[in-house]
């Protein structure tokens, strides 16, 4: 959970928070305690330890992995 430039907060998936919620208490945490200069996201993220990147479920325009070649989109539903 991005919290501020100066931290994230790690939870373990097995919590089993929906990612809606997740995202839901980000954005509802920024508006209300952080400042605009210093927010990362609104939304949860989720690491991939397999390929070792982060992912966005509720931005999917921000899931790239950056390839020798190119940069492909990363499919958000592979790992929920």
């Amino acid at each position: 959970l991005p919290s501020s430039i100066h931290e994230v907060m790690v939870l373990p998936k097995a919590l089993g928070a929906s990612i809606e919620a997740l995202d839901e208490m980000v954005s509802s945490i920024n508006e209300m305690q952080v400042d605009p200069e210093e927010q990362l996201s609104d939304f949860a993220h989720i690491y991939d330890p397999d390929r070792k990147i982060l992912l966005c479920p509720g931005a999917p325009e921000l899931n790239k992995e950056k390839t020798p070649e190119k940069e492909q989109e990363i499919d958000p539903n592979v790992i929920l």
